[in-house]
């Protein structure tokens, strides 16, 4: 969806008559929120629900491609407005691209958990491939607007899926509470440990009765 995105804005600007380099100035527009808000929106989605990210993401990018679907098609588009509705999907973009590379080990099994990796990477490239060569089709057909329209209706099938998503084992911030938690309980196992010992040594039939099991086991 990404790379289709990028692909029907670059068009788009051309059709509106624009020079190469505005095409350029698009795609570093598009580019300026996944620069400044990523790494943040990375952190957030540990302390967050990250379903509730990815809604924010899916009806912005929902929101955008509609809007920019019908100024094409009402025919008030302008370069300017084009600069500005790009900048403004690259941020519901930046939002939702670390949120879905974190969801993964929330989402499937920890049994599951490189295989469901890899199969999201393989997606991710084939997207970077499969966005392009399905766009210039579609816009061959259907024109620059029928691109983004078909945006709007996959962004809005992608918000109904991510409505039925159930989120299973824990995210990155729980499990290293979790780690600590454990760690914390093994640190305190040692002392447990010594003061039962020490009981032993003070109680002379416990501690005979402690070593006679200890042989029957060597045996």
């Amino acid at each position: 969806m990404q790379s289709t995105q990028r692909f029907a804005f670059v068009w788009l600007a051309l059709e509106l008559g624009a020079k190469s380099d505005i095409s350029g100035l698009i795609l570093f527009v598009m580019g300026i929120p996944v620069l400044l808000i990523s790494l943040p929106i990375g952190v957030m989605s540990d302390h967050m629900n990250r379903r509730t990210l990815l809604m924010v993401s899916q009806i912005g990018a929902l929101v955008i491609t509609t809007v920019v679907a019908v100024m094409v098609t009402t025919e008030i588009m302008t370069i300017n407005w084009a600069i500005i509705g790009s900048f403004i999907a690259g941020i519901f973009i930046a939002i939702g691209s670390p949120v879905r590379s974190a969801i993964v080990p929330t989402v499937v099994p920890r049994d599951k958990l490189v295989g469901a990796i890899a199969v999201n990477t393989i997606g991710n490239n084939l997207g970077l491939m499969i966005g392009p060569a399905t766009a210039g089709p579609a816009i061959a057909i259907w024109g620059i607007e029928g691109a983004f329209w078909i945006q709007a209706l996959l962004n809005l099938f992608g918000f109904f899926a991510l409505i039925k998503l159930q989120l299973m084992g824990l995210s990155q911030s729980d499990a290293i509470c979790q780690a600590i938690q454990d760690a914390a309980l093994r640190l305190r196992e040692p002392k447990r440990l010594a003061a039962e010992m020490a009981k032993l040594e003070a109680d002379p039939v416990d501690r005979a009765e402690m070593l006679a099991v200890i042989n029957f086991k060597e045996r």
